[in-house]
């Protein structure tokens, strides 16, 4: 064959699958999304619904403001967004399993007194689930919607997701609302003990009292994610309690507070704040994580190492070994290591090692067990620190004890880089 006929049979051949991939894949999936659209329960757009109402034991309505769905029905009050947008993501999902035979009319499947429904609302149009009785010897029952699609079977555990679907399910059981997870000032109250941390501009977190004691970030964020994800267990309006709360905590952002108060009464915890005026049922683990010391959150880091910057670690004492870091990465000696774990290890326990106590001087029966020294690009002194019996650890001058974990892991991360060949 020649060139001129190849170069013609590979151009029909191109058009033919161009041919195919416009149209009859484009077609194909069109028909596979009309069969899909039809076999959905309730054919509706989720960013369009802006009312719901579930009919059953316990009646709900919500209705969207804007972005923001209220509770209507049967009390006035906020909604969980989350829990909101996930129903109605779920029933946008479900599809129809069988289509029945409608002979005899509908009150032999139960659906002309439906015991559970529910209607999802839009702009111009009102989309209803209704569910009726359970089909015999099945796990399903019997359902119809407005769409008119005939009555077919829906799952127990459909039916049995919109039931849980009520008041609390979809109240908002939130003790703090807003945007105060990046709260700037925290204020602990706990009988006599007051804790209150401050955040500077540089985003160091710091007691109030004494500017100089630098808290542990992650310590103080982690409270205050506690605080903003704790939720409602239970609603206890009628409990009796003491005027006066075993814990307050407020969280403070630009201007905007808001108090949490919280009662301890033996293995349970009662709370209501801002957002929840009412007294509410929380988790009893709720209270042994709040702290009971100022000084609980100081940041007892040793060394602030960041790993990318270390360029090179020299141990002294009885095992002497030098570690350095180049364009192509960790060497021993003269020679590369192949996998740089073990360096990293060691570097990342350091950077996590933290002081019990910091002394003046070191006790007198301490012994001196290794030395090392690590340097770091853009600084111009080493940290040299020097590993003493009785978990002593000096930082340069500084003096400090650690505990038997903490040592034990900064020991086995040196063991193990000790062990380190090319």
């Amino acid at each position: 064959m020649s060139t001129r006929s190849l170069v013609i049979a590979g151009a029909i051949l191109l058009c033919l699958v161009s041919y195919y991939a416009v149209f009859e894949m484009h077609s194909s999936r069109e028909a596979q999304q009309e069969e899909d659209r039809g076999r959905r329960l309730l054919v509706f757009d989720k960013n369009d619904v802006i009312g719901i109402v579930i009919q059953g034991r316990s009646p709900v309505s919500l209705e969207k403001y804007g972005p923001v769905w209220q509770i209507t029905r049967p009390v006035p009050s906020p909604a969980d967004q989350e829990e909101v947008s996930n129903l109605i993501s779920e029933i946008s999902k479900w599809r129809i399993h069988r289509v029945l035979k409608e002979e005899g009319g509908l009150a032999q499947f139960g659906l002309d007194h439906p015991s559970l429904s529910i209607i999802l609302r839009t702009a111009g149009r009102e989309h209803t689930l209704s569910v009726g009785d359970k089909a015999p010897a099945s796990d399903f029952y019997y359902a119809k919607t407005s769409a008119g699609s005939g009555v077919f079977l829906l799952s127990a555990c459909e039916r049995q997701y919109l039931i849980g679907q009520g008041l609390f399910a979809l109240r908002d059981k939130h003790l703090v609302t807003g945007d105060l997870a990046k709260a700037d000032r925290v204020r602990i109250t706990r009988h006599s003990m007051i804790a209150e941390y401050v955040r500077d501009r540089e985003g160091i977190w710091r007691l109030a009292s004494d500017s100089t004691k630098r808290l542990k970030t992650s310590r103080v964020n982690e409270l205050i994610r506690e605080v903003c994800s704790i939720k409602a267990l239970a609603y206890r309006e009628n409990l009796a309690i003491s005027r006066s709360p075993d814990i307050v905590i407020k969280l403070s952002s630009q201007g905007n507070a808001q108090e949490v108060k919280v009662w301890v009464q033996g293995d349970k915890i009662y709370s209501s704040s801002d957002a929840q005026k009412n007294l509410v049922e929380i988790d009893p683990s709720f209270g042994e994580r709040m702290p009971e010391d100022p000084m609980e959150m100081l940041d007892r880091t040793m060394v602030s190492l960041d790993g990318e910057k270390v360029t090179g670690i020299v141990f002294s004492g009885l095992e002497k070994k030098t570690f350095t870091k180049n364009r192509d990465g960790w060497y021993v000696g003269n020679s590369k290591i192949k996998d740089p774990t073990s360096v990293n290890e060691f570097i990342k326990s350091m950077g996590m090692l933290e002081y019990q106590d910091e002394y003046l001087m070191l006790p007198r029966d301490t012994v001196r067990e290794r030395g090392v020294r690590i340097t770091c690009a853009g600084r111009s002194t080493p940290f040299d620190i020097t590993v003493y019996s009785k978990y002593y650890v000096t930082v340069g001058k500084r003096i400090f004890r650690v505990n038997e974990g903490g040592m034990k892991m900064l020991i086995e991360s040196v063991q193990s880089l000790l062990s380190e060949d090319a």
